[in-house]
């Protein structure tokens, strides 16, 4: 019943983080049969910054659920990690377009140090969705390399990334 789990969620929001989070790890297993129920999760991970919770996160991030893809780049992004798990650069290397951008979505959100040549390499994807993602992505970094992928995707076949590459510049 929708009205039992939205309950359930709201009362998930309340509680306090230790209690949460150590609920979340019990159930892990479970949420993989349910992908609403895993989006919500990833959610309070990423609420509560559960460092723990990286690989599962990784694992949701290479869904085939868009909102549980969604919420595993937002919660990956929110851990406060100083640089990308490896398992985030692996998944650049996807042969899906859709998580090779959500990899790229936890990067351009996340503070890590600069740039990641793997990123600056997917300024030429054939797919537009990840080069949008890397025109966001690449706004946050100064530096000569991601400027001129910036300038290059400025002159994009779609208008979008035309538009987000330069609002990033």
């Amino acid at each position: 019943d929708e009205e039992v789990r939205d309950a359930a969620r709201r009362a998930l929001w309340s509680l306090p983080e230790g209690a949460v989070i150590s609920h979340l790890h019990a159930r892990a297993n479970d949420f993989d049969k349910n992908p609403q129920a895993a989006a919500h999760a990833a959610r309070l991970l990423g609420k509560f910054k559960d460092i723990d919770s990286t690989g599962r996160l990784l694992k949701w991030l290479a869904s085939d659920d868009e909102e549980l893809r969604e919420a595993a780049a937002c919660a990956l992004s929110q851990l406060g990690l100083e640089e990308p798990p490896r398992g985030l650069l692996a998944l650049l290397d996807s042969k899906r377009p859709e998580i090779r951008a959500a990899a790229v979505s936890v990067i351009g959100n996340a503070d890590f140090a600069g740039p990641c040549e793997e990123v600056l390499k997917l300024s030429r994807d054939t797919s537009t969705a990840v080069r949008l993602q890397v025109a966001g992505a690449l706004g946050k970094y100064r530096g000569a390399t991601a400027r001129d992928a910036l300038y290059r995707l400025s002159g994009d076949s779609n208008s979008e990334v035309r538009k987000k590459a330069l609002w990033s510049i």
